[in-house]
């Protein structure tokens, strides 16, 4: 048995993978102590070609799964887990560059502390971070970058494009739920659900670094994707796990879309003229002032209205049956 078994799912992001599977494959430990699984969920781009002949031509030992049709994330992290052939996951998203030592950071982790769940540091590059947006997004969100404090991760803060965690838990719980099928939610709903049911800690794992290339953390990309929360994700996890809601800062939108209040008719009215104006984008000037002027903060309450009235949106949408769904973006 291996010590470590890397899995990572990836659908029409063969660029991204031509990078992150060779950063994978390439560790500072030998391939034999640790298997890699990854799931093609039905890719169309040559994403799928590309793994077959690395995995042949290399000789890494990769397994690769390949869904017939697109099944969602959350399936084919649960397909992925299925193969592993050790009692530690480390899960990767496609855009993850690996560090030369993430495996065996997450090995020396697990050792220390074997019952806690280890949320990996993603990393975001200067060339991304000239991107305002992303780097707005970089010190709200995501653990290890500046605002969050590491030592009381929430599990709406987990990152599953690096985290690792015991198969044990994996197990106790069913994996991810496959009634998220669209982008948004699976992660944090998964975790919660595994925190509060093996009573497991959340730890940051400095050291177990990847690198996130993404080049689509621009405002507009994140509207499509939060509009894809409301609209999918947000009715599987009031149904399945309501008090998860809360957590997420959620609780207002099914108020929203239903509440029929002078104060809520004005709200609505503040936040669609908010969203089809041109101050969303302004703001990402101000904020690259942000981190240098303290008092500028406030504006980033202005920035996330725009992605509050996109849940909202698309949540209204998915209630009346309408609009675009994406699984992967």
């Amino acid at each position: 048995m291996t010590q470590a078994s890397v899995i990572l799912c990836t659908f029409n992001h063969l660029p991204y993978v031509r990078l992150t599977i060779p950063s994978v494959c390439c560790q500072s430990m030998p391939g034999s102590k640790y298997d890699i699984i990854v799931v093609d969920d039905g890719s169309s781009d040559g994403t799928g070609e590309f793994l077959d002949e690395f995995s042949r031509n290399r000789n890494t030992g990769i397994t690769v799964v390949h869904n017939a049709a697109n099944l969602g994330l959350a399936r084919s992290r649960n397909v992925g887990a299925s193969k592993a052939q050790s009692d530690l996951l480390i899960f990767l998203d496609d855009d993850n560059v690996a560090d030369f030592f993430l495996v065996q950071s997450y090995i020396s982790g697990a050792g220390e502390f074997p019952d806690d769940v280890l949320q990996g540091h993603q990393v975001f590059p200067d060339w991304i971070l000239k991107n305002n947006f992303a780097k707005a997004w970089a010190s709200w969100v995501v653990p290890g970058n500046k605002n969050l404090d590491v030592n009381n991760i929430s599990a709406k803060n987990v990152c599953p494009g690096n985290f690792a965690i015991p198969k044990k838990y994996f197990d106790a719980v069913g994996g991810f739920n496959e009634k998220f099928r669209y982008w948004g939610l699976e992660d944090g709903e998964f975790t919660y659900r595994l925190l509060k049911q093996c009573n497991a800690k959340l730890r940051f794992a400095e050291k177990a670094k990847t690198y996130h290339i993404d080049e689509g953390f621009t405002y507009s990309v994140y509207l499509r994707k939060y509009a894809s929360i409301g609209r999918n994700a947000l009715p599987v996890l009031r149904e399945h796990s309501p008090e998860f809601v809360a957590l997420t800062n959620y609780g207002y939108v099914e108020d929203l879309a239903a509440g029929e209040s002078i104060s809520r008719k004005l709200l609505k009215i503040v936040l669609h003229a908010y969203f089809y104006s041109p101050f969303p984008f302004l703001l990402e000037k101000i904020l690259l002032l942000v981190d240098d002027i303290p008092w500028l903060h406030f504006f980033r309450r202005f920035y996330k209205l725009g992605l509050s009235y996109a849940v909202w949106k698309g949540y209204r949408q998915g209630k009346k049956g309408s609009g675009q769904h994406s699984q992967w973006f």
